[in-house]
């Protein structure tokens, strides 16, 4: 996995004791679900130590084409399938690169935003900052062939932004600021991609 395990583990438990938990097995790997995320791993690619963070909050994993929302009320089954947990397939279907900015926003809720924009249009999608920080390519398993991950890209199918390697994909759908549209429109209109590896907050 590209994620870091403390980082994952964040995620997890805050769908679990949020909306809930959603995880699906659909033959060839897992999909694990929050409210605005979806990660997709390849069978026998999750390793130990996540698989025991699901395992500690669900009590299971999923049978092929089975699936199931986890909450502290416990696992309700027949989980709906929706498109977005097909997250590796939309991965692949990405062609543009997004580029982290280095510039970020801040809410009143203290959660921050990270500002991606497309390098050839402009165009900025927001993301949490949390998955900026989870994402990391020294803790791939290179030793049984894993390859780096592969981001921030953007999919003409599916609004979001993702991440990819051979064995994972992470699909981050993008958040909304009705506040900041007219900062944002302003910043479309210039290139602010990162020249320095420096983060500025706004």
């Amino acid at each position: 996995m590209f994620i870091t395990s403390q980082g994952f583990k964040k995620l997890i438990n805050e769908a679990y004791k949020g909306a809930g938990l959603n995880v699906g097995n659909d033959g060839e790997g897992y999909y694990i679900s929050g409210g605005y995320w979806v990660i997709w791993i390849m069978h026998g690619w999750i390793p130990k130590k996540e698989l025991a963070s699901i395992i500690e909050l669900t009590g299971e994993m999923p049978e092929p084409g089975e699936g199931f929302k986890a909450t502290k009320a416990g696992n309700q089954y027949e989980l709906t399938w929706h498109e977005a947990y097909a997250a590796m397939t939309h991965a692949m279907e990405c062609e543009e690169y997004m580029e982290v900015t280095p510039m970020t926003l801040k809410y009143k809720n203290g959660q921050q935003a990270r500002i991606l924009q497309n390098p050839v249009n402009k165009t900025i999608v927001l993301i949490g900052e949390r998955f900026i920080d989870i994402i990391d390519n020294t803790v791939v398993e290179y030793d049984k062939g894993e390859f780096q991950a592969e981001g921030p890209m953007i999919s003409g199918k599916m609004q979001g932004i993702f991440w990819r390697n051979d064995t994972m994909a992470l699909h981050v759908y993008p958040r909304t600021d009705d506040e900041n549209k007219e900062l944002i429109r302003h910043i479309e209109a210039f290139d602010i991609t990162n020249k320095t590896g420096e983060k500025d907050e706004h």
